[in-house]
């Protein structure tokens, strides 16, 4: 059964570049149906550096390199990069910062 939108309680954004897949959870209004860029649940982040299965024949593999989420180990200027491009990829127009 497929839900509505509009009950969702947070969003899934997932940006891949270069060996990494970053996700941000993000809040969700389901009155506007817009993300709260403001209210990150959760992020994940993943090296897939070493994987050899991308492509579209092959993403069932990528989950092998999905083991530890690394986003409390590296530096958090790297993951405000990441989150930046994020949102500019979601089309939010100017990246915000999230507190989280």
């Amino acid at each position: 059964m497929l839900h509505s939108a509009r009950f969702l309680p947070y969003e899934r954004y997932t940006l891949r570049i270069d060996a990494w897949r970053y996700t941000e959870f993000v809040e969700w209004d389901g009155d506007t149906l817009t993300p709260q860029w403001d209210r990150v649940h959760s992020r994940e982040l993943y090296y897939h550096g070493n994987d050899t299965s991308v492509g579209p024949d092959n993403w069932e593999l990528a989950d092998f390199y999905e083991d530890v989420n690394l986003v409390t180990t590296v530096n958090s200027s790297f993951l405000s990069v990441l989150s930046q491009k994020l949102r500019a990829a979601a089309g939010t127009g100017d990246a915000v910062d999230s507190h989280h």
